[in-house]
């Protein structure tokens, strides 16, 4: 989406987890001026969480500030880490998931899978993992949680190691 200044809300991240009663969904507002995503906003609404994200600011969960630690690095850090992890809807993308999810299960201490994109992303800007990974996800999915994650400390990349705002996995 070329647009530019762009809102952006996703009304229900994570339709699926809601449609089958399951309370780990989101609603997302995100704000982009100037090429930058300049304010996120993620609302877990059964739990009442807000995570907010200003670009240059801070990150907060329910006013409290957000800090993204590394604790490790390389092998070490792999070791420690439990890693969120979401099914992508195509078949194709799922097969190349199966091979990421086989890597991480032989390195990473634990993998856990959310169902919604945005809230996996705060859940690493709150430290309660270690990193995500998806395929086939889009920017609404994506952006809000993204400005939280990185007004934390934490970064977020393509496939390559990336920018992920100039890509187009």
């Amino acid at each position: 989406i070329e647009a530019d200044p762009l809102w952006i809300v996703d009304p229900i991240c994570g339709s699926t987890n809601y449609l089958q009663h399951d309370p780990h969904y989101a609603v997302c507002v995100g704000y982009r001026e100037a090429g930058f995503w300049q304010v996120g906003v993620v609302y877990e609404a059964d739990r009442g969480d807000l995570y907010t994200g200003v670009r240059g600011g801070r990150a907060t969960l329910n006013d409290q500030v957000l800090h993204v630690e590394q604790y490790g690095e390389g092998n070490e850090a792999m070791e420690r880490a439990v890693i969120g992890v979401d099914w992508p809807p195509s078949m194709d993308l799922r097969r190349d998931m199966a091979i990421v999810v086989n890597v991480l299960t032989n390195q990473a201490l634990g993998l856990r899978s959310s169902g919604s994109p945005a809230l996996a992303i705060c859940a690493v800007a709150a430290g309660r993992l270690h990193g995500y990974v998806t395929m086939g996800v889009k920017l609404w999915d994506v952006a809000p949680a993204s400005v939280v994650l990185q007004a934390a400390g934490g970064i977020i990349t393509n496939s390559l190691g990336a920018s992920w705002m100039h890509s187009e996995d």
